[in-house]
């Protein structure tokens, strides 16, 4: 049986993605055929495909974003405060992600629309990395996670971000009973029309 894979894009950046990737695999099998330990061959295709992966990551992530100089809702203007680029933790390791900040007035609260429309957890983490690392931390020491992770070899999230992730999130369950995110996704879908939400 053969599986036929169609991928259908008109981003120059993420054809030459795919074609480093076919090298790589190429220069894997030239080495397999060499006798190259398999060990290391087996890391090394890992690697390979967690760095595609990454590079797809962050080309979805950044679909989530808006940029736009401004946007009206419930006669409120939202203007672009910044545009930079800022480190999130996805399954398959660290990613820099361009994205936008906005706020309502002058030196108040910033809001990123990707990060709302996208999930993130605590401005850091993906939710399926969030709910990784929760999952290992509860089982054993963030020590302990933190080398497992890198053993792994997809995300190796610091032993300090391990650490802040429980606690913080239990902060804000505590702190906020209402999902006050999913409120102000709603508000800048409405003034947007955003597709994601």
């Amino acid at each position: 049986m053969q599986l036929a894979l169609s991928i259908h894009t008109n981003s120059s950046a993420e054809i030459d993605r795919l074609d480093g990737l076919i090298e790589s695999l190429k220069q894997v099998r030239v080495e397999a055929r060499q006798g190259v330990d398999f060990n290391q061959l087996e890391a090394e295709v890992g690697r390979i495909f967690n760095q595609a992966q990454r590079g797809i990551l962050t080309s979805l992530l950044e679909e989530y974003d808006i940029n736009v100089p401004s946007f009206e809702h419930q006669e409120n203007t939202y203007r672009q405060a910044s545009r930079s680029t800022k480190r999130y933790m996805t399954a398959a390791g660290e990613i820099l992600a361009q994205r936008s900040l906005y706020r309502d007035r002058r030196n108040g609260e910033t809001y990123c629309p990707m990060e709302l429309h996208s999930g993130i957890i605590e401005g850091f983490w993906t939710p399926k990395a969030a709910k990784q690392a929760i999952h290992m931390v509860s089982l054993i020491t963030p020590v302990e996670a933190h080398r497992l992770f890198e053993e792994l070899g997809a995300m190796c999230p610091s032993n300090s971000s391990l650490t802040r992730l429980p606690s913080k999130l239990n902060a804000t369950i505590e702190v906020k009973p209402e999902d006050l995110q999913e409120k102000l996704k709603r508000a800048v879908h409405c003034a947007t029309g955003c597709r994601h939400c």
